[in-house]
């Protein structure tokens, strides 16, 4: 019953939610062997997202180099985003084993979490949060393979104001992982190969990372072959269970 117009109007992307209460009526309107048959459509869309994801599962192997898995974290992103869970979940895996690895004491909460936009209903400052065991945010990722408006940056400010009203910290940066067309409609200038732009709304910077050039320079300067070894079989473990 809450979905509905008002609930799309406070959701985002808005063509998304709208869609949605579109096929709820539908529903509503069906009798219950159509539903049925909705049912078993949508079943089957599951199914062939399975597959798809399967096809990009490869054995772990002996001899993994930084640069083939490179290359099989970028097919996955480009090819099977999977409405940007694929790239949210590689990049919190990075940090995760990295920060594991190093004994650094900071979690990274987001990771298991399906991606949905950052605002103020979804209750998160952002995607993946690098968090202190003591309680300290130390840095702040949105993870984007889609086109970032002046509206994505509104709704990731008033997340985040609404969190360092809430536990009275303060959040002055937050890092997008994103591909160079994704933030084309913001027409910033780029600052150098990894760092595509920098823009600010209110109080808060908001940093465009280009998220391969990231991804692979983070694995060449953090992970050595055991560590890109146990990467490569994490995103595989990953892929299996979706």
């Amino acid at each position: 019953k809450g979905i509905n117009e008002q609930w799309s109007a406070q959701r985002r992307p808005k063509d998304v939610a709208d869609s949605i209460v579109r096929i709820i009526k539908k529903i509503e309107e069906v009798d219950k062997e159509e539903v049925l048959s909705i049912a078993i459509r949508i079943h089957k869309l599951f199914l062939d997202k399975a597959t798809e994801l399967k096809d990009y599962y490869t054995k772990p192997s002996e001899g993994i180099s930084s640069q083939q898995l490179v290359e099989h974290i970028y097919s996955l992103i480009n090819n099977v985003p999977d409405k940007g869970n694929t790239p949210q979940r590689i990049c919190g895996i990075i940090l995760d084993v990295f920060h594991d690895s190093v004994d650094s004491r900071i979690t990274v909460e987001g990771l298991t979490h399906e991606a949905c936009t950052t605002n103020t209903t979804s209750k998160k400052p952002g995607d993946l949060i690098e968090v202190h065991d003591n309680g300290k945010i130390f840095k702040i990722y949105e993870i984007s393979v889609k086109p970032i408006d002046l509206n994505r940056i509104k709704d990731s400010w008033e997340s985040i104001n609404d969190y360092n009203r809430s536990i009275n910290n303060k959040i002055f940066e937050v890092v997008y992982l994103c591909r160079s067309q994704d933030i084309a409609k913001l027409h910033i200038g780029r600052e150098n190969e990894l760092v595509m732009g920098i823009t600010r709304f209110n109080d808060v910077n908001f940093i465009f990372i280009d998220i391969f050039k990231w991804i692979k320079n983070f694995l060449d300067i953090n992970f050595n072959n055991e560590g890109i070894k146990l990467l490569y079989n994490k995103i595989n473990a990953y892929i299996e269970n979706k």
